[in-house]
């Protein structure tokens, strides 16, 4: 394996059949959707607007870098109230795949968030941002566009050097044989076509990526469809040190300015940490702090209904 993501994909290969079958998830397909294509810089984007409610619609931005939207769709759930718009970023799932390393950088994906609005007339929103995703919707509200209703995030990965040094923390937390293959390949930059790191490395997204067993399938055909030279370009391809072009960004100066109603949200067993999270509560004046009880990075897929009504309280009073 070259990459952690390689490794969450090849290493739960085994399991993957067994999910696929036993858990059907919650895909977009199964519901009607409005989708098409929107123009970015660098390409065209995929989007899909799930829900006819009456609210103010919610954007939907997905982690990685280099995943899809298929880690959120779970939150479908609040079309009820207010339209629910995905979409895939430049390079990942079902939008345009160009290619071209230019584009890889936290500007020009945060300058889609600006493109899907003109193009879908959303003159008022809410954003959710979940895991990297989190920083491009932090940076977006910290520019205090006109219309943003209100901003959610979700496990942010907002400060990539305390996000990592939080990730060492946890592997060291497995037992001791399996932490130790960890942190050792990784010294050593030996993880490729290394089934014993593979194997370690399933344990910690077990314990901390998706605590539902099987895993659901859109979660495990995320894995399946993740764009690994996205991740290995911005963040490098560890768990225990960072690397990539923006391994060592550091965005958590910008929080001060997010000034619209904010919810920061985490499971207790996530891989973005209390403290880190406390962190960022502290630093946005007036946000709300919320953890999944049990839950991990991706409490949606584990506590739905939960998870879906804490959003939805928050939201209800902002339109």
């Amino acid at each position: 394996m070259t990459t952690r993501l390689m490794t969450r994909r090849n290493a739960v290969a085994s399991v993957g059949a067994l999910a696929l079958a036993a858990a059907p998830g919650t895909r977009l397909a199964a519901a009607p959707a409005r989708t098409g294509k929107v123009a970015v810089s660098g390409g065209s984007v995929t989007y899909w607007i799930m829900g006819d409610g009456r609210g103010v619609p919610i954007l939907m931005v997905h982690g990685g870098p280099g995943g899809s939207h298929l880690h959120l769709t779970p939150l479908t759930a609040l079309g009820k109230d207010r339209p629910v718009v995905f979409w895939d970023q430049l390079d990942c799932g079902e939008s345009d795949h160009p290619h071209n390393p230019a584009n890889w950088t936290i500007d020009r994906y945060v300058s889609e968030i600006d493109s899907l609005r003109d193009a879908l007339g959303l003159a008022e929103l809410h954003i959710l941002g979940s895991s990297y995703g989190g920083l491009f919707a932090a940076e977006y509200a910290a520019r205090a566009p006109k219309g943003l209703k209100s901003c959610i995030l979700a496990g942010p990965e907002i400060n990539n050097p305390q996000w990592f040094e939080d990730c060492t923390y946890l592997v060291k937390l497995l037992p001791e044989d399996i932490a130790s293959v960890i942190l050792k390949n990784e010294a050593a930059g030996t993880i490729e076509h290394n089934e014993a790191y593979d194997q370690a490395s399933t344990v910690l997204l077990h314990r901390h990526m998706c605590r539902a067993d099987p895993w659901p399938a859109d979660f495990q055909k995320a894995f399946d469809t993740w764009n690994l030279d996205v991740e290995i370009a911005m963040v490098g391809p560890y768990w225990t040190r960072p690397g990539g072009a923006f391994g060592a960004y550091d965005g958590t100066p910008k929080l001060a300015r997010i000034k619209v109603p904010s919810l920061l949200t985490y499971g207790q067993f996530d891989f973005a940490l209390g403290g880190q999270m406390c962190g960022y509560h502290q630093m946005i004046n007036g946000s709300t702090l919320y953890q999944t009880k049990d839950g991990s990075h991706q409490p949606w897929f584990e506590f739905a209904d939960d998870y879906n009504r804490r959003v939805t309280s928050f939201l209800a009073p902002l339109g």
